[in-house]
């Protein structure tokens, strides 16, 4: 599959993380415009594959226009099968516990660590959300659940 077949007309730049030998982290940026990759930064990370000798775990956000990252902080420093997505428009960290709960993370203002908001689950996976909404599905089990993020209600799907 090529690039072009993956990208929507929205998206200009791909941003691509590559670590080298010694696991120092290189930014890159990939123009659909001018069609070809190009060096943006070293950074000061350093990959590490063994996630019981982690010291510290962020969030890399990447300004296209002024070209630089920016560090996020990550909402718990305790999870260490975590997964970054957007949920609602909304950044979000999925995280499984050491006791197998399951976490949803939501940061309800882009950019405030204080904002992020825990919401725990057991045995419940997310299912979808839609574009418009502030609410997403669950699953429980058999049954559907409805978690609202500006009441913070639970509901059962109508």
């Amino acid at each position: 599959m090529d690039l072009a077949s993956i990208t929507s007309p929205m998206i200009t730049k791909v941003v691509k993380l590559v670590a080298d030998s010694n696991n120092l982290l290189h930014a890159c940026v990939y123009s659909l415009k001018a069609n070809s990759w190009r060096w943006i930064c070293d950074l000061n990370y350093h990959i590490n594959r063994s996630l019981p000798g982690v010291k510290r775990r962020v969030i890399l956000a990447f300004d296209i226009v002024t070209q630089e990252f920016r560090e996020m902080t990550f909402p718990d420093e305790k999870c260490p099968n975590s997964v970054v997505g957007s949920l609602n428009g909304r950044l979000c960290v999925f995280s499984r516990s050491y006791d197998l709960r399951d976490d949803i993370w939501v940061m309800n203002e882009y950019g405030v660590a204080s904002s992020w908001t825990r919401i725990r689950i057991s045995l419940m996976k997310p299912m979808c959300s839609t574009k418009n909404s502030d609410e997403v599905l669950l699953a429980l089990d058999k049954d559907m659940v409805l978690y609202n993020f500006e009441t913070h209600a639970w509901g059962r799907p109508q």
